[in-house]
C-alpha cells in the first residue's frame, strides 16, 4: 500500500471520526444551550406578561381612582354605567358607604357584589389606597376577583368604589384580551398559588402544583406540568397583588425540534463528507506532496501568518492556484490590518468606537442579567462651541482639541471607558458605579475641560442603572435626553432624573 492510499484512509477514518464528535458535541451543546434559551424566552414571556398586567390593573386603578374623588359620578347611575364600559375588564362596579351599605351599582354580577359586603373583603379593602384580592368564592359557587380603593371625605375614609372582576364566565375572564394563550403555556396565579387564568377553566380557584417552587420576584427553571411533562418554566410577580404570571413550554417540543435540526445536519454532513473525500483522495493520490505545501500555507492564514509562495517551486497546474494564493494573502493581510486597527478603535482619539460601544453594551447587559454586576452608569458628552473652534483655527486646532478631551476624560474614567461616537460626541460605560459618584466624575471631567481646552466647554448627559431604568439598553437615549437639557445652557451637567419630561 503507498503512502497515498495510507495517507487517503487516514484522512477518511479521521473524517468520519470527526463527524461522529461534532455530531456528539452538537447533541449535548445543542441541548444545553437551548435549555438557557428557553429557561430564559420563558422568563423574559412572563415579564412580559405581569407589566402587561400592571399596565391594565394601573388603568382600571386609575378609573376607581377617578370615581372615587367624584360624587357627582357616584351618584350618577348613567355616568357610572357609561364608566364602566371603559374597563372592559371589570364585569361589576359598586359605590359602599362606610358601613359596606351599597349605595350605587353598576354591572350585572348583584350576587358578588352583595358577597363582597357580606364578608371580611370590605375590611381588608377600605384602609388601603389600592386593594386587590386573591380568586374569591362566593356563596353561589362563582369565582371573582375584587378591586377597590377607598372614598375620602375630609380626609376620612368614608366609604369605597369596588370593581368586580367575574372568572366564571364559560371560561372567559377579564384576561382574555392580554398576551394569554389558550393552549396552557401561559396561566396566571394568585398571591396564594391558587388558579385565576388557565386553559382549564374548570380549576380557576385551584391551587398549582408548581406555585410553591417558584421563590422570588422572577426567575426560570424545569418543572413538570399536570401530565407529568417536564416543562421549561418562567415566573414573575404582578407588582402589587403578589400573583405570579407563569408561563411553560414543553420539553418535548423542543427536543423534536432538535431531532429534526439534527437529522438535517446529518444529511448535510454525509454529502459534504462524501464530495470533500472524494475529491482529498484523489488529489492526494495525484500531488500528495505539492497538496501538503498548499494545505500548510493555507493553515497557516488561520494562524496569522501571511506568507507568500514562491511559484517556481510548484508544477505548471498548480501556480494559478499558487497565484490565487498569493493574491488572497495579500489581500487578506490588507483587510486583517485595516480591521485590527479600525474595528474598535477610533483612529484619531485612540478611544473605542460606536461599533465598539455596542458590542460592550450587550456584554454589560449580559453581566446585568446574570447578576455579576447591579449598577451601570453612562454618560453622553459634547463639547461646546466646537464648531466655532473650526470655523476660525481650522481642522488641525479640531483634532488637538478631540485628542486632548479624551485624555481627560480617560484620566478621569479610564481608558476603557471612553467611547467616540463621531464629531464631537463622546459616551463613557461604567460598571458597578452609582449614580452619586457618575455625576461627581462627570462635574470633574467638565472642570478639567473648561481648565485645560481653550475656547471649549463640555455638556454632559448622566443616566444610571438601577437609579433610572432596570434595562441596559435604555441608559443610551436617557443619557442623550439628559444632554439635550444640558446643551440648553451648554458648560453643564444634567442627570435624566431632572429632566422634565423624563418620567
Amino acid at each position: 500500500m503507498t503512502f497515498a492510499h495510507r495517507l487517503s484512509l487516514m484522512f477518511i477514518f479521521f473524517m468520519l471520526l470527526g463527524c461522529v464528535i461534532q455530531f456528539w458535541i452538537f447533541d449535548r451543546s445543542f441541548l444545553s444551550h437551548t435549555n438557557f434559551m428557553m429557561l430564559e424566552i420563558s422568563k423574559q414571556t412572563a415579564k412580559h406578561g405581569s407589566e402587561q398586567i400592571e399596565k391594565d390593573f394601573g388603568r382600571i386603578y386609575k378609573t376607581l381612582d377617578k370615581i372615587s374623588t367624584d360624587e357627582k359620578i357616584r351618584d350618577n347611575k348613567e355616568l357610572l354605567d357609561e364608566i364602566n364600559k371603559f374597563i372592559p375588564e371589570v364585569d361589576a362596579l359598586l359605590i359602599l358607604d362606610e358601613n359596606g351599605e351599597i349605595l350605587a351599582f353598576s354591572g350585572t354580577n348583584n350576587e358578588a357584589a352583595a358577597d363582597f359586603k357580606d364578608t371580611k373583603y370590605f375590611e381588608q379593602a377600605v384602609p388601603k389606597k389600592a386593594y386587590t384580592s386573591d380568586v374569591r368564592i362566593t356563596e353561589t359557587g362563582k369565582k371573582v376577583i375584587y378591586m377597590s380603593v377607598p372614598v375620602l371625605k375630609n380626609g376620612s375614609i368614608s366609604g369605597a368604589v369596588v370593581g368586580i372582576m367575574d372568572l366564571s364566565d364559560n371560561g372567559e375572564n377579564s384576561f382574555e384580551n392580554s398576551i394569554f394563550s389558550d393552549d396552557g403555556s401561559v396561566f396566571l396565579l394568585d398571591a396564594g398559588g391558587a388558579l385565576i387564568y388557565g386553559a382549564d377553566s374548570g380549576q380557576v380557584g385551584e391551587k398549582n402544583k408548581v406555585f410553591d417552587k417558584l421563590r422570588g420576584e422572577s426567575g426560570s427553571r424545569m418543572t413538570s406540568n399536570a401530565a407529568g411533562e417536564k416543562c421549561f418554566t418562567g415566573y414573575s410577580k404582578v407588582d402589587g397583588t403578589g400573583w405570579l404570571v407563569v408561563v411553560n413550554t414543553p420539553v418535548t417540543d423542543i427536543i423534536k425540534n432538535r431531532d429534526i435540526v439534527i437529522g438535517e445536519m446529518l444529511m448535510l454532513f454525509i454529502l459534504e463528507n462524501i464530495v470533500f473525500i472524494a475529491i482529498a483522495v484523489y488529489i492526494i493520490k495525484r500531488y500528495t506532496r505539492l497538496t501538503e505545501q498548499l494545505i500548510t500555507a493555507f493553515n497557516s492564514i488561520k494562524e496569522g501568518n501571511y506568507k507568500k509562495l514562491n511559484a517556481s517551486d510548484y508544477k505548471a497546474e498548480f501556480r494559478k492556484i499558487v497565484d490565487v494564493y498569493n493574491a488572497m494573502v495579500r489581500k487578506v493581510y490588507a483587510e486583517h490590518s485595516n480591521l485590527s486597527r479600525e474595528a474598535n478603535i477610533d483612529v484619531l482619539t485612540h478611544a473605542y468606537n460606536r461599533r465598539a460601544f455596542d458590542k460592550v453594551l450587550h456584554i454589560i447587559d449580559d453581566e446585568v442579567n446574570n447578576n455579576a454586576i447591579e449598577k451601570v452608569g453612562c454618560l453622553l458628552l459634547d463639547l461646546d462651541h466646537f464648531k466655532e473652534q473650526n470655523d476660525s483655527r481650522g481642522h488641525l486646532s479640531d483634532d488637538k482639541i478631540l485628542q486632548e478631551a479624551v485624555k481627560i476624560m480617560e484620566a478621569v474614567m479610564g481608558e476603557r471607558s471612553v467611547f467616540r461616537f463621531g464629531g464631537d460626541e463622546f459616551a463613557i460605560l461604567k460598571r458597578n458605579m452609582d449614580e452619586k459618584a457618575m455625576l461627581q466624575t462627570a462635574e470633574n471631567i467638565r472642570i478639567e475641560v473648561a481648565e485645560k481646552i481653550e475656547g471649549c466647554t463640555i455638556s454632559i448627559g448622566v443616566a444610571s442603572l438601577p437609579g433610572d431604568t432596570q434595562s441596559v439598553y435604555d441608559l443610551f437615549p436617557m443619557a442623550d435626553k439628559a444632554l439635550y437639557a444640558s446643551k440648553i445652557h451648554r458648560n453643564t451637567v444634567t442627570a435624566y432624573r431632572d429632566v422634565d419630561d423624563g418620567k
